[in-house]
């Protein structure tokens, strides 16, 4: 994985060469940052859905499950009162 700076270097120079609209090696420089920038907003959006996978994993973690609440030993372990019907 290359280091931010090596990355900022890359665009930098890749917006220089697509400055030249004219040349192919401007054509191409533009493509290469359009499919960069793409990429660079998908890895953003999965972090995003990474991280939000992982706190409701967490929350469901801290959670006491249903069955666990009828349970009374597991009930009076987690300090809940257990209703009898």
């Amino acid at each position: 994985m290359p280091s931010k700076k090596a990355m900022d270097q890359c665009l930098t120079w890749l917006n220089s060469k697509a400055a030249d609209k004219d040349s192919l090696d401007g054509i191409n420089a533009e493509i290469c940052l359009n499919v960069i920038l793409e990429q660079k907003e998908k890895l953003n959006k999965l972090g995003a859905q990474f991280h939000q996978v992982r706190k409701e994993r967490d929350i469901l973690r801290e959670t006491p499950h249903l069955e666990d609440l009828f349970d009374k030993e597991k009930a009076e372990k987690m300090g809940v009162e257990l209703f009898e019907f």
